[in-house]
């Protein structure tokens, strides 16, 4: 969930329910497809409080770094 509201696909306030029906617009198919890059980038770079934005490969379109 940090990952979507820190890349503005979620509201800051965005509720589970939220999440998944973005999942869902964005990959309806398959809205799982976004849970191992997500966790991956959570756990390595989009941490709750120390970020290392400058190494995730989504860098340049996050809104954390605005």
């Amino acid at each position: 969930m940090r990952v979507f509201k820190r890349l503005g696909f979620i509201s800051k306030d965005a509720s589970n329910d939220d999440l998944i029906y973005c999942a869902r617009e964005l990959n309806s198919m398959y809205p799982g497809i976004f849970d191992l890059s997500c966790w991956e980038i959570g756990r390595s770079w989009c941490r709750p409080n120390e970020t290392i934005c400058e190494k995730c490969y989504l860098n340049n379109a996050c809104n954390k770094k605005i």
